[in-house]
């Protein structure tokens, strides 16, 4: 009989979500054949099975996050059962904590129903027991009640308890004054309830009014999850500041219909060549390829350029490895390639592990500006906007109306100042205009 471990398949991996089986019980299994979907930190993993034989028996169910090493399945021979004793343990084992919660929960129930002090008839009894005869009991079960006929009346009519009222006449006796103060203390009593309710009711109405109705309630889990903690350590943990341009692209835009036409097959978009101008501006500006780690600046060699893209669940960061080094060919090659495989959430951890850089491009949504946040720990992320056309004034004094690109380079104020990034985007611009250099 094999284990199935829940697999470590990255460093910083302490748990995996089972988000599909990919067998069911009984069914044969290969070694090497795909058993289930675990979802990391970053990206949704097929896992392979080990072993050959048949899936016996599955511990962990769809929708669970098991931690690393942790058995989740048993494969065995078509005939071979598996010990009572280890599924019942583990049985045991994954629903103890609830057990103790719950045995807590009861616990805590008891104690506070239990009541702090006796009531005043077993103290009676206790002493009277202890100091007194037995056969008293009875009669300090019983007080009586002395009170005058009329009292009694009154009392009977206006629904008042005597044994709540304090006597005033001769011997602590009830009279007529007595029942008369209570009932209208009863009133006042009831008043201030009816007062209460009626301001309780008061609430509820408003609040129903003033809180909108819930249409749907999505839990925070998975990648959704990750990506709203990683954003989080991001914007608490790095000083972000932004620094926008306007390019004129008309050059730019040449060049891509020019390359559209003469490579066959191929489609070369403004992505790709905003991701090589980009990778060249890195070279020039290498600080703006780092991160910050024990108040040291880490300075990449290699210019990894990640590209966000939008998923199902949320966004993922596919890599561009050393794209400096790239045709635009093999960038749009590989650009395709990865948003394909994005959308169809089979990105492996290799394809979105080692960015330097990053770029996002809401340009396609009509956004104009936008400041993203850094893709934690890099030191710089570069927005990309739509393309307008604007009236621009040449050097010969004509007003022509031309294509505009807005950028936004949003950077690490710890690693890096106002000045450096505007150099950045300068050269970065001057690329774009004349992007001769991206060919």
């Amino acid at each position: 009989m094999y284990e199935v471990i829940m697999p470590k398949l990255g460093m910083t991996m302490e748990k995996g979500l089972i988000e599909r089986w990919l067998k069911k019980e009984g069914d044969y299994v290969e070694k090497g054949e795909p058993l289930l979907e675990v979802m990391t930190d970053k990206v949704t993993i097929e896992v392979e099975s080990f072993h050959n034989g048949y899936l016996k028996k599955i511990l962990a169910k769809e929708g669970e996050e098991i931690p690393v090493t942790e058995v989740i399945a048993y494969i065995g021979e078509k005939d071979e059962k598996i010990s009572e004793e280890i599924i019942k343990g583990m049985i045991k084992e994954k629903g103890e904590e609830k057990i103790e919660i719950k045995r807590r929960e009861e616990e805590k129930v008891l104690i506070e129903e239990k009541p702090k002090y006796k009531v005043e008839e077993e103290i009676q009894i206790e002493k009277i027991l202890k100091y007194g005869k037995e056969e008293e009991i009875e009669k300090a079960k019983v007080k009586k009640i002395l009170a005058s006929p009329l009292a009694k009346r009154l009392a009977r009519q206006m629904k008042v308890d005597l044994s709540k009222v304090t006597g005033t006449g001769p011997g602590g006796r009830i009279v007529k004054a007595d029942v008369l103060k209570a009932a209208k203390e009863v009133k006042m009593r009831e008043a201030e309830i009816k007062e209460k309710e009626k301001i309780e009711i008061e609430r509820e109405i408003i609040k129903k009014r003033i809180t909108p109705e819930i249409l749907e309630t999505i839990p925070l889990k998975g990648i959704r999850k990750t990506i709203a903690e990683r954003m989080y350590k991001s914007i608490s943990e790095i000083p972000h500041f932004t620094l926008y341009v306007e390019i004129d692209i008309s050059n730019l835009e040449s060049l891509k219909d020019k390359l559209n036409k003469e490579i066959e097959g191929k489609k070369i978009s403004y992505t790709d060549l905003i991701v090589k101008a980009t990778a060249l501006s890195l070279e020039k500006y290498p600080i703006l390829n780092s991160t910050l780690k024990d108040d040291k600046v880490i300075i990449f060699k290699d210019i990894n350029v990640g590209l966000a893209t939008s998923m199902k669940d949320g966004l993922i960061v596919p890599v561009i490895f050393n794209a400096n080094k790239l045709s635009l060919e093999e960038i749009a090659d590989k650009r395709v390639d990865l948003v394909n495989r994005a959308g169809e959430n089979k990105l492996e951890l290799d394809d979105v592990s080692g960015s330097t850089f990053t770029i996002t491009n809401l340009g396609m949504f009509e956004i104009d500006y936008f400041s993203p946040i850094i893709n934690f720990p890099e030191a710089g992320i570069l927005s990309v906007g739509a393309i307008t056309k604007k009236p621009i004034v040449d050097k010969e004094g004509k007003i022509t109306a031309e294509p505009m690109m807005k950028l936004g380079l949003t950077l690490d104020h710890r690693v890096l100042d106002g000045v450096t990034g505007a150099k950045f985007l300068q050269y970065l611009r001057k690329i774009l205009q004349e992007p001769n250099k991206l060919v």
